[in-house]
């Protein structure tokens, strides 16, 4: 949605500067967490294939007889809780993320016994997948990177919904940032890494789930490297995959690559310098009382200041309109004016105002128009 409204041909900010020249263009706070997720879990390959993973799971459990089983599962394991389900990924709204993550997190047990359920059950193409699936969720790297993910996007998404708040200013946002910066920078020390290793052991040895891979694997089908590479270093061979198994492995393959990059980003696109300018900014509101009170003296700078005072921070509260319009304006209504669209979208889209009006009102406007229009009451 964010090239919706930031494109430089057709976008949002283009149509809205034909009609006010001056109109600053911010881009989304919201949108900027999004990306800064996006390029943070991109960047390390045993984050994005643990993804990949949990986007197929949902497709496998999102079918009807898996998830009556997967639901039965839950109600037995967990009895007087309300079932979970897994939720479709999205790359633009990163909250299905946190809750695809979560709610894995949240029902792994009742996960793996479905799976392996389907596994041994007659249907052969099911079982050939829940087969898969099993060898993949029943591995110490799902689990870990399931842990992991489920705390640091709890983090953001408090922040992320903050963002999307009507009533936060760019000052506030910036703060908010900071402080989820702040709290992750406490997540990436070695202390924190045992302790979320400890626990995730913990629940490996409640699910029988082996630990250390590199001990099974042995010394079988290990090549000999020639002896004209005997003095060369290799770094990395093709096709290979670093496996998180031990709190080493974690900490340089997996959990401290994705704290780093995110951090890089969040300093990259919230500064502390521009934090500092932004609460300079915000003391400019009792200077444009001030001129307001003078005008039209100081016209240049009572504008300046209150350009600089009405910047957005999200647009998160717009974009619902975009929806709201194309379920309006369907294939079945194309032949719709546009007066009619834009009446029938404000009341959907204010449909909280729209509660509060008395048909009465309503109908007694609509007979005072014209003297012609009756309106009969049965």
């Amino acid at each position: 949605m964010e090239h919706v409204m930031s494109g430089h041909c057709t976008g949002v900010q283009t149509q809205v500067r034909a009609f006010a020249p001056n109109a600053v263009y911010i881009h989304c706070h919201a949108h900027i967490l999004n990306l800064v997720l996006v390029d943070s879990v991109m960047s390390v390959q045993s984050a994005s294939e643990f993804f990949v993973l949990l986007e197929a799971l949902y497709v496998f459990i999102s079918t009807s007889k898996v998830h009556v089983i997967v639901t039965e599962k839950q109600k037995h394991l967990h009895p007087g809780k309300q079932p979970l389900k897994l939720h479709r990924l999205s790359d633009t709204r990163w909250v299905c993320r946190y809750a695809a993550v979560n709610a894995a997190s949240c029902t792994f047990d009742s996960i793996l016994l479905t799976v392996e359920e389907v596994a041994e059950s007659q249907d052969a193409s099911k079982a050939i997948e829940a087969q898969g699936l099993y060898h993949q969720l029943h591995s110490f790297s799902f689990l870990i990177s399931s842990i992991t993910f489920d705390r640091i996007l709890t983090c953001t998404k408090q922040l992320s919904d903050k963002l999307q708040c009507s009533s936060i200013n760019l000052s506030l946002a910036s703060e908010l940032a900071l402080a989820t910066k702040s709290l992750l920078t406490e997540y990436r020390t070695t202390k924190y890494l045992n302790k979320l290793y400890e626990y995730a052991v913990e629940v490996a040895k409640l699910h029988d789930i082996i630990i250390n891979s590199h001990s099974q694997r042995g010394t079988l089908g290990r090549r000999k490297r020639p002896s004209r590479l005997e003095e060369c270093v290799v770094l990395k061979t093709v096709g290979s995959c670093d496996s998180v198994s031990t709190s080493e492995d974690m900490r340089c393959h997996f959990y401290f690559p994705i704290l780093n990059k995110f951090l890089a980003e969040l300093s990259n696109w919230f500064d502390e310098k521009n934090v500092d300018i932004i609460d300079d900014v915000t003391l400019l509101a009792d200077l444009g009382s001030y001129l307001l009170m003078r005008l039209p003296a100081h016209l240049t700078i009572c504008e300046l200041v209150r350009i600089a005072l009405t910047i957005a921070v999200t647009s998160a509260e717009s974009e619902p309109s975009f929806s709201t319009m194309k379920r309006i304006k369907s294939r079945l209504r194309t032949r719709m004016t546009e007066d009619w669209l834009s009446d029938l979208s404000i009341l959907s889209i204010e449909k909280e105002v729209a509660y509060e009006l008395q048909d009465d009102n309503i109908i007694h406007e609509f007979a005072a128009t014209d003297k012609n229009m009756h309106v009969v009451l049965f």
